[in-house]
């Protein structure tokens, strides 16, 4: 696929992929090319940003991929497709493996961005952007029954101009300036989902999750791999992941590395709904964590939580979660740390976690905090039971 950007085309059209050999005639529409392509052995339709926007739902049935031309005209941005005029998603694929790339996808009010059943799913460079305003639920992207959903330096998010669907938000940064003002303010109380899953694969980087209810949900009962790498979770009502399989053994995989949540109702949730949970199958490093168990919307006494593994069962082993920023300089407020701390809130459901080193800012230096803990002060000769960390917190002397 990645050979598609030596098509040089002003037109809409379909081409056996990687080939660029033209396989039918320039048309009007993308689905029209779509159709010409599901019955001919093309594998790509290309569509020219510089055409104006285009009003279609999309439908693919056979391996057939939607990417952006670049043509020698030299036309910038991406194609804009708004899926208004029939009401359902903007594009809808089913038992076929489909991948779209440079594309932005604008759904009509309360439907889903894109539906995709069985075969595997691409998403590379792309905006989804849904929008929801009834009780039910909307999903950016909604694949249920895929072997493989990959998505790449893509924007999910409700916006707040679906006529110019570029990234509306604040970047992570100025969000966790507002956050130390107090100033971020409440996510979208509408049911928009960005990411929902039941794939055996998942693989999810560097793409941006805004103003929804929840950023990803993985739904299937048994996932052998789940990457979350280098994701942005902003202004999230609910979690910003969330797996819920029938257990996690040894065979599976959950690493969820180098992502910042800011302004998130939780961060990470995995909770196994019928048996074990083995800890050595999950990572969670190197990410960083701002205000990411805001609590938004939990009922009563319930406590929020950035990073939380749950079991039905027996939980076994411990939890890796190293060389994160917590939100605090004295690490997480987990079970084993002493120090006083605001962090965020970390369970492994009694279990052992490992949480030192963490970095004392967002992608700050590494501290073993517990080293700080064991230290004794020296006070007017004699040696004290007060750390470094409680005399600086608690105001008692100088060091």
């Amino acid at each position: 696929i990645d050979d598609y950007g030596n098509i040089d085309k002003t037109e809409i059209q379909s081409f056996g992929l990687g080939s660029g050999v033209e396989a039918g005639a320039i048309t009007a529409s993308i689905q029209e090319s779509i159709d010409i392509a599901n019955d001919s052995s093309a594998e790509l339709v290309a569509v020219d940003p510089g055409k104006g926007d285009y009003n279609e739902s999309l439908t693919v049935t056979s391996n057939v991929s939607i990417v952006r031309t670049y043509n020698s005209a030299g036309t910038q941005g991406r194609p804009v497709i708004f899926g208004r005029g029939s009401g359902e998603p903007v594009v809808t694929i089913t038992q076929a493996s489909s991948f779209i790339s440079d594309i932005v996808m604008v759904a009509a009010e309360n439907k889903n961005g894109i539906n995709i059943s069985g075969g595997d799913f691409g998403l590379r460079n792309s905006i989804v952007d849904v929008n929801a305003s009834g009780s039910g639920e909307v999903y950016g992207v909604d694949a249920d029954s895929a072997s493989l959903v990959d998505v790449e330096g893509s924007t999910i998010f409700t916006g707040t101009n679906p006529g110019n669907p570029d990234t509306p938000a604040k970047s992570v940064q100025e969000l966790r300036e507002d956050a130390k003002e107090g100033g971020i303010a409440t996510p979208t109380e509408d049911q928009a989902v960005g990411l929902q899953v039941a794939a055996d694969t998942l693989d999810v980087e560097e793409t941006r999750f805004n103003n929804l209810t929840s950023g990803i949900r993985v739904t299937a009962t048994s996932t052998d791999s789940v990457e979350i790498d280098e994701n942005e979770f902003t202004k999230i009502r609910q979690e910003a992941f969330r797996a819920t399989p029938d257990q996690i053994t040894d065979a599976n995989t959950y690493d969820i590395d180098q992502n910042d949540l800011v302004a998130t109702g939780e961060g990470f949730k995995i909770s196994s709904q019928e048996n074990d949970v083995e800890l050595a199958s999950i990572t969670v490093e190197e990410n960083d964590f701002t205000r990411a168990d805001a609590g938004y919307g939990i009922a009563g006494t319930n406590t929020p939580f950035a990073v939380e593994v749950a079991a039905k069962d027996e939980i076994n082993g411990t939890l890796q979660a190293t060389n994160n920023w917590w939100g605090d300089e004295n690490g997480p407020n987990a079970p084993s740390n002493t120090l006083p701390t605001e962090g965020a809130n970390v369970t492994a459901n009694g279990q052992p976690i490992i949480y030192e080193p963490y970095r004392n800012s967002p992608g700050g230096e590494l501290i073993n905090g517990s080293d700080l803990a064991s230290a004794l002060v020296d006070v007017d000769d004699e040696n004290s039971s007060v750390t470094p960390r409680e005399v600086v917190g608690g105001n008692e002397t100088n060091i």
